[in-house]
């Protein structure tokens, strides 16, 4: 389901002054997660579903500033409801970018054709990937919808948030030989704060040099490897 909308964004879509639709429910348990409210079930069922009509009337409003939509979570892909959503929106002149953690290739396949561009997540190296998705991830999931994304010439790209038990030089190298050349390889900040396991809430972040140390290195794989942080 549909939960909340973030007003308007200049950084989650590149080029693009956008919306950010938020979706409950998410099939990972990533220790390090920042969104556990739309993640766990107990929080989940103190959200308030946003309709149809009261999202399709938010974007009316503000049709002529807005040039984008965001759709992230949790997992979009759970959300039954989200093609017909993109489709209506980007009936509405609305460029349509879709965040996802890669672990429904079936589900992206179906909807390939509609998204102008997409962010599909690394957490990290195929050796960590059970420790960083609580134990739900699979890699080669990862993979296949990577594949799909070659397969379909989609606009996309991968991101990776840096955590320092999950993320080094090691699995930076360990992902060349999987991940291929790609043309984007985004490197994000852990952020410590409620994060959805609070042991993790003690893992000092990456310094801006440490990141830049690993985003250097990813250049092998990556054309471009923005930093955020």
């Amino acid at each position: 389901m549909f939960v909340h909308i973030l007003g308007t964004t200049l950084v989650d879509y590149p080029g693009k002054v956008a919306s950010t639709v938020f979706s409950a429910h998410c099939n990972l348990r990533c220790p390090f997660c920042h969104n556990s409210d739309l993640v766990l079930e107990t929080s989940i069922s103190q959200l308030q579903e946003l309709s149809v009509d009261y999202i399709k009337a938010f974007f009316t409003k503000r049709l002529g500033f807005l040039t984008g939509v965001v759709f992230t979570g949790g997992e979009p892909l759970l959300n039954p409801d989200l093609p017909s959503m993109m489709i209506t929106l980007k009936e509405m002149g609305l460029s349509i970018k879709l965040d996802t953690n890669g672990t429904n290739p079936e589900i992206l396949k179906d909807l390939i054709d509609i998204p102008d561009y997409i962010a599909m997540d690394v957490k990290s190296s195929p050796e960590k990937y059970n420790l960083a998705t609580g134990g739900r991830g699979s890699f080669s999931r990862i993979l296949e919808s990577l594949e799909i994304l070659r397969e379909n010439n989609k606009r996309f790209e991968l991101r990776t948030t840096a955590v320092r038990p999950l993320f080094d030089i090691n699995d930076v190298k360990s992902l060349f030989q999987y991940l291929g050349k790609v043309e984007i390889w985004a490197l994000q900040s852990f952020y410590p704060d409620h994060v959805l396991n609070e042991a993790w809430s003690e893992i000092p972040p990456y310094t801006p040099d440490e990141m830049k140390i690993l985003a250097f290195e990813m250049k092998n794989t990556a054309k471009v490897v923005p930093l955020r942080f």
